[in-house]
């Protein structure tokens, strides 16, 4: 998994600090700055990476299962934004659970694959 290096280097993309993506985020900088450690066992909360799906436009599959860096910023196939989007929504209740039902039923066929090649 990419996820902790993956946090930084979209903050770094967009210029931000830590103070302002932790604004855009949701969380406090230390909770960012713990993210962003690799040795830390503090990981990012889904409001938090709907947030940074809303901001980046980097889908959230992507921001935690690909290695996201300067050739996947060029790729022309990705739906990256060039500049951070102007205005992003904060994400209520209702998206985080609907979201959360979509990555559920996205593990269900991930793990019934890997079960279906006995590994």
């Amino acid at each position: 998994m990419y996820l902790k290096e993956n946090v930084k280097v979209i903050r770094e993309y967009f210029g931000k600090t830590q103070a302002e993506m932790a604004e855009i985020l949701g969380v406090s900088r230390g909770s960012l700055s713990q993210y962003e450690m690799m040795e830390s066992a503090v990981k990012p909360g889904l409001t938090a990476l709907i947030n940074l799906e809303n901001f980046s436009g980097i889908p959230i599959k992507d921001i935690c299962l690909v290695k996201i860096d300067a050739r996947y910023f060029a790729n022309k196939n990705s739906n990256v934004v060039q500049e951070p989007r102007a205005v992003y929504m904060k994400v209520g209740e209702q998206e985080v659970l609907e979201r959360l039902k979509t990555i559920e039923d996205f593990l269900q066929k991930v793990f019934a694959e890997f079960k279906r090649r006995d590994f």
